[in-house]
């Protein structure tokens, strides 16, 4: 977001929430309307922005545990956007990137119920 990119996105939430309350005398409301359209192309845009990168983690996650899992993996390795993890540093790897994975699913609810508020107050 481009008006808000020093806050996290639970922050924008209550931002946004905060912003719909003030508008909501129909007058005010009216007004505020082409801001707030604005604002939810953005958030739409962050929502399809997160859900790509949620959808390429969780592909790179899959691959990780199946050579983890198999049992015909060659040499404890694994190649992975042309580096070579050891086992161990794959076990890492997985842990941090299930951590990063968590918080994208986090912020994409957050994005996702701002866009419910939005659409419950008719923009």
């Amino acid at each position: 977001m481009k008006d808000y990119s020093d806050c996290t996105p639970r922050e924008f939430k209550l931002m946004i929430l905060a912003q719909l309350e003030l508008a909501s005398d129909r007058e005010v409301m009216v007004k505020c309307v082409p801001y707030f359209r604005t604002v939810l192309e953005e958030v739409e845009e962050t929502i399809e922005k997160y859900n790509g990168m949620i959808s390429e983690f969780e592909e790179q996650i899959r691959k990780v545990r199946r050579h983890l899992m198999s049992d015909d993996k060659p040499r404890n390795s694994l190649r992975l956007n042309g580096l070579i993890l050891m086992d161990k540093t794959a076990f890492q790897w997985l842990e941090g990137e299930n951590k990063k994975l968590n918080e994208l699913r986090e912020n994409l609810k957050s994005y996702e119920e701002v866009h419910e508020m939005f659409m419950m107050h008719g923009i």
